[in-house]
């Protein structure tokens, strides 16, 4: 899962001074900073996916089998590319046990993390190397989904990057900004995640966030990615499906304050990459993080041309 690396924007005039304080009643001042703040979020959102590593430029997806995969633009490759990225055939890649060697024709125009190479390793299950294949627009690299191996190939050029204006979102909503509580798990707890390959993962969950919404109690289960970061949420709710993306949202929370308690701003809730792109391999929110009232704040659906 690529997270948002955006940092906590919030004015310092605010009440909530830091992103996990309690929210206080605010003052119409306050109130338009706070919405500033969020705004400028969104700007980095946008910006983000924009960018060399965003989602608008995904161009392909392609599954590795054991054994040599030819590729280039020819019908005869096995991976076919898009025209005028590569020669017809360019080389191919072998996946044997646990490592990918790419290994190139000469005069195929691709380079290896900038260089001309002939032969070299560009994925080893024993190694977090990133290794970054190119041809003129073209990038792609290596990505494993549980005991699948495929190339992912990004366009810099894309259409998608020229007809991009922006995503629709709800107006935002200080009342969307929850202080909840932290419910610590008592026992090591992983839960089932299901992304859209239908793949089944187990995640880490240290707790549970346990908030109110017009009266009502509401539960969200966690995930800690393992990187010292914020929690991971993914969640649905009763605009899923309508106004939202059926797949879903995402939404990072700060963890626990002192007193055990964690701001959720659902002015945050984002689309995940699945909506920007069919070349995305999306976890999907586990049942018990199905929300019975309508979040209506955050990201709307994004509708691809």
């Amino acid at each position: 899962m690529q997270r948002l690396t955006f940092p906590c924007i919030l004015p310092l005039i605010l009440v909530f001074i830091s992103c996990t304080t309690r929210t206080t009643e605010l003052s119409s001042e306050e109130q338009e900073q706070y919405v500033k703040s969020i705004n400028q979020w969104h700007q980095q959102r946008l910006e983000s996916l924009r960018s060399e590593e965003g989602w608008l430029n995904l161009a392909g997806l392609y599954w590795l089998e054991p054994g040599i995969t030819t590729f280039g633009t020819s019908a005869a490759a096995d991976l076919q590319f898009p025209e005028g990225s590569l020669p017809e055939i360019a080389g191919y890649f072998n996946l044997e046990s646990r490592r990918v060697t790419l290994h190139l024709k000469s005069h195929s125009g691709v380079t290896v993390n900038g260089l001309e190479v002939r032969e070299v390793e560009v994925f080893s299950m024993d190694s977090v190397k990133k290794v970054v294949m190119a041809s003129g627009d073209y990038r792609w690299s290596i990505i494993k989904r549980e005991d699948k191996i495929g190339i992912r190939l990004r366009n810099l050029n894309h259409s998608r990057l020229k007809t991009f204006q922006g995503i629709d979102r709800y107006p935002v909503d200080p009342r969307y900004r929850i202080t909840a509580s932290f419910q610590v798990t008592d026992t090591i707890r992983y839960i089932p995640i299901t992304n859209v390959l239908g793949q089944i993962t187990q995640q880490f969950s240290p707790g549970t966030l346990v908030f109110k919404w017009e009266g009502n109690s509401y539960t969200l289960d966690v995930i800690d990615e393992g990187n010292g970061g914020d929690y991971f949420v993914i969640l649905a709710d009763q605009t899923t499906g309508e106004s939202t993306y059926s797949g879903g949202r995402f939404l990072y929370v700060p963890r626990p304050d002192n007193d055990g308690e964690i701001i959720v701003d659902f002015n945050k809730a984002y689309n995940p990459p699945c909506v920007f792109s069919p070349f995305a391999t999306c976890p999907l929110p586990p049942k018990q993080n199905f929300l019975s009232f309508a979040v209506e704040a955050g990201e709307k659906d994004f509708h691809m041309d």
